[in-house]
């Protein structure tokens, strides 16, 4: 194997400017005066640059590399005795000359334009294999493709399938994620298909603001409170679409099924894991606050489980919906005490969405009058 084949990945080609510095990851490093040629090779070694002749015979210079941005300068970049060159015989400058030197400055170009491209799609690769646990340097890949010898023109086919390859990794992933939230998605509800357009009134803005996100990662609760139809069980499937989407655990429970779920856990002796399936997650969504009563033991269950969730770290958050205020789920919950802790925990950060308007149900009703006649008329 020819060491040079390897080393022309490892040490991209880069162009010396009129005033003898190559440009580096966004600085520029000094060339000594005596190098002649209009582009070199460089190469970084943890915190070391080595620049190199183009054909890798020798190291013109090395640098420090820091996390300074001013020009690195080297010994012998510039020279006060530069001695005057004359021409031998009478100088005729032709087009055909120009022209040459045109295209030598043109082929030069071209040349870094086509490596350090393929410094890119090597880059890309390795980002790509790395989000499919394949751990892989662009050293090892610079050495595969020379080993094989990979014409550069394949890289891109190469960056495609291995970009594919991660899609459909991610795509599987969301898949999961979404099966395990159980949020319905025969008819997903997603923030696109919820007509902003009918959202109104002085904080109008901070409803459309949802699909930031934003709750979520600041750790801010949200519930929806309002008549049924106006959207609130809607957007709160959307928020936990969303975050599914971003790779994040949601899960959607109805205030029934909840209680249900802490009933089972009690008679099954599995309080404890019942609870952590529901900490879990980043975003818990509980629909229809108020349309189930808790009994003492579950409304404990049910302040134990919060109180987990906010101890937790990481992206965070509960959404609640309910046709009652906050003030009135008293009424539902057993265990005064146990609630207003919960009540405390949950709303100390959160955004309360108080939603009025018509119902979005019935839209599409179309009613029918019709008389059925006696037969024996």
């Amino acid at each position: 194997m020819d060491t040079f084949d390897v080393r022309k990945y490892l040490c991209p080609i880069r162009c010396i400017s009129f005033d003898g510095f190559v440009t580096y990851e966004g600085r520029r490093f000094g060339i000594p005066y005596s190098y002649v040629q209009h582009t070199c090779r460089v190469q970084r070694e943890d915190f070391t640059l080595y620049i190199y002749d183009l054909e890798l015979r020798k190291v013109l210079i090395t640098h420090d590399v820091t996390w300074s941005r001013k020009d690195s300068f080297c010994k012998g970049q510039f020279t006060d005795d530069q001695p005057e060159e004359k021409p031998s015989v009478p100088v005729k400058i032709s087009i055909t000359q120009k022209k040459k030197i045109h295209q030598n400055l043109l082929s030069q170009s071209l040349l870094l334009e086509v490596t350090e491209m393929n410094d890119t799609l090597i880059e890309q690769i390795q980002a790509d294999a790395a989000a499919l646990d394949i751990k892989i340097t662009a050293q090892e890949i610079a050495l595969y493709l020379s080993e094989k010898k990979v014409p550069p023109e394949h890289l891109e086919a190469i960056k495609r399938f291995i970009a594919f390859l991660r899609k459909n990794q991610r795509d599987k992933a969301i898949s999961a994620l979404l099966q395990h939230s159980r949020i319905p998605q025969k008819e997903p509800s997603t923030f696109e298909n919820f007509d902003f357009s009918r959202v109104t009134g002085e904080h109008a803005a901070q409803i459309r603001n949802l699909p930031n996100l934003t709750a979520l990662y600041s750790r801010h609760n949200i519930a929806f409170i309002g008549p049924p139809g106006v959207g609130k069980t809607h957007l709160s499937m959307a928020y936990g679409n969303a975050c599914c989407q971003k790779g994040l655990k949601a899960y959607f429970i109805k205030a029934t099924e909840l209680n249900e779920k802490f009933t089972k856990a009690r008679r099954t002796g599995t309080e404890s894991s019942a609870i952590s399936g529901l900490v879990r997650p980043s975003c818990l969504i509980i629909d229809e606050i108020g349309r189930s009563i808790f009994d003492m033991e579950n409304t404990r269950l049910f302040f134990d489980m919060i109180d987990r969730r906010c101890s937790k770290e990481g992206p965070n958050c509960m959404i609640f919906t309910s046709n009652l205020t906050p003030d009135k789920w008293r009424d539902f919950f057993r265990e005064e005490d146990s609630l207003l802790c919960a009540l405390d925990r949950t709303f100390d950060a959160a955004t309360v969405y108080l939603m009025k308007g018509e119902s979005y149900r019935g839209r599409n009703l179309k009613t029918y009058s019709i008389e059925i006649s006696d037969p024996t008329e």
